[in-house]
């Protein structure tokens, strides 16, 4: 739901790299807080919105949630 809410306030702010960091972020935050999957699923969703609803969704965004995803899969199986 946080996500969604910050998707449709990221699509009306003139800013939009500020949006997308604030949205990385607050995915972050989410995972310190303990929910794991919430970059994966901020991520997911935005593939969603890019490619079955043609938002416009920067590819560098994407590729940041993919990384800090594969960075935390790496720890998960390195533990």
């Amino acid at each position: 739901m946080i996500f969604q809410v910050l998707v449709i306030w990221y699509g009306s702010t003139y800013d939009s790299t500020e949006s997308a960091n604030i949205l990385i972020e607050e995915a972050k935050n989410q995972v310190k807080l303990g929910r794991e999957t919430a970059v994966f699923d901020l991520g997911d969703f935005l593939e969603h919105l890019k490619n079955q609803m043609n938002v416009a969704v920067p590819q560098d965004v994407l590729n940041t949630l993919f990384t800090f995803v594969e960075k935390q899969a790496e720890a998960k199986i390195h533990k």
